[in-house]
């Protein structure tokens, strides 16, 4: 009897801590601005059959730098892209599943925009998945909008999950090389997203990028991918993914029910992250948050010191905090420091505005980017007039 009324009272106890845990993450799943829970549905409702069928049709998935990076197996070289110049899928966020040709970088560009580099000026934009265009179709991508706007060839040089560490690699082993040589007019544009502020010291990227090299030479004014590059980006995405369609197919299967509500619920998932959420902001209380970002900002300034204008650009979030706010002043004070010019998004993008978002998802709508666009053209026309 009293082993009963032991489990009886256990029971209870776990019970009453239990259903207000449940209720909030109830609460949480279902606030109209979840978007996990609109993340998680699209996944399971839309796009394990667009990328199946992707798949299917020959397309490979997107290699991002930082999940290269992240690889047991280190890479040799700093990545800077995908696989060059293959069919690949990118994502949905309500527009459909965006698919494009990668250029010889392995980035999205049309591959005949890095023709005769040196004998045209260009705008080079440096940044993370809102640069990469995610999720819209390439018209609608900041160097579309950016290059109709001001007819000058503008080179889409971001990647989604990109940190300041890969903004540093772009810049040493793509763009100094071409500004060196250059003799017409340029203009590098270094976008940085909130996010970029919990970037830390990470040993790994400081080796790589302490070591990096061009990832190209010239032929005859013609830009050429270095085949050691090339070699290294096919057998690390070789030696580390699915390679055939069935263990493409299966590794998008993966874990699918943790995407579910019943799963994203009785788990407790929005309280387990929100603990995690404060232990990690508790732990990071008194750490330099802007000094990885404050080096990109430097190499900019040096590397764009001739026939270069160069702009830092700062993207908010959609969920903005008082971190963010003092991360963005703090990108201001450098580049005031440097006599760089400072755009900030917010005077264009409004966190509580569904319409500057994509319909499913956390990035910028079609909208969202061309507004943002504007705002970064006004500025070029006012550094170049």
């Amino acid at each position: 009897m009293k082993l009963k009324e032991i489990s009886l009272n256990l029971f209870l106890i776990l019970f009453s801590i239990y259903t207000p845990l449940f209720i909030f993450c109830l609460f949480e799943y279902y606030r109209p601005n979840n978007f996990g829970r609109i993340k998680f549905q699209r996944i399971i409702s839309e796009d394990i059959s667009q990328k199946i069928e992707a798949i299917n049709s020959n397309l490979s998935p997107t290699y991002y730098p930082s999940e290269q990076l992240n690889l047991r197996n280190a890479p040799k070289n700093y990545p800077i892209g995908s696989i060059p110049l293959t069919k690949s899928y990118l994502c949905n966020e309500g527009y459909g599943l965006i698919k494009y040709k990668t250029d010889r970088f392995g980035l999205r560009n049309l591959n005949s925009k890095w023709a005769d580099i040196l004998e045209k000026s260009n705008i080079f934009l440096i940044g993370d998945s809102f640069v990469h265009g995610h999720c819209v179709k390439e018209y609608s991508t900041f160097s579309s909008n950016i290059q109709r706007k001001t007819n000058i060839n503008t080179l889409n040089l971001g990647s989604g999950g990109n940190s300041p560490y890969e903004y540093m690699a772009i810049m040493k082993s793509i763009v100094q090389p071409i500004l060196e040589k250059s003799k017409k007019n340029n203009i590098v544009a270094l976008i940085f997203y909130a996010n970029d502020r919990n970037f830390k010291k990470d040993n790994k990227r400081e080796a790589l990028l302490n070591e990096i090299n061009p990832i190209f030479k010239f032929s005859s004014g013609n830009i050429v991918v270095k085949d050691s590059y090339i070699s290294n980006i096919n057998n690390l995405v070789k030696n580390n993914y699915p390679n055939t369609k069935k263990e493409m197919i299966s590794e998008i299967k993966n874990d699918l029910f943790k995407k579910t509500s019943i799963y994203q619920i009785s788990t407790l998932v929005y309280f387990r992250s929100s603990i995690k959420s404060i232990l990690k902001s508790t732990k990071s209380k008194n750490t330099n948050q802007i000094s990885t970002s404050e080096k990109t900002i430097y190499m900019l300034s040096e590397v764009c010191d001739k026939n270069c204008i160069p702009l830092v650009v700062f993207i908010p979030s959609k969920e903005p905090n008082s971190k963010e706010s003092l991360y963005r002043k703090d990108l201001n004070e450098i580049t005031k420091r440097l006599n760089i010019s400072f755009i900030n998004g917010e005077s264009v993008i409004e966190s509580d505005n569904r319409r500057d978002y994509a319909p499913k998802g956390g990035h910028f709508s079609i909208s969202g980017y061309k507004k943002l666009s504007e705002l970064i053209v006004e500025n070029i026309y006012l550094k170049t007039n």
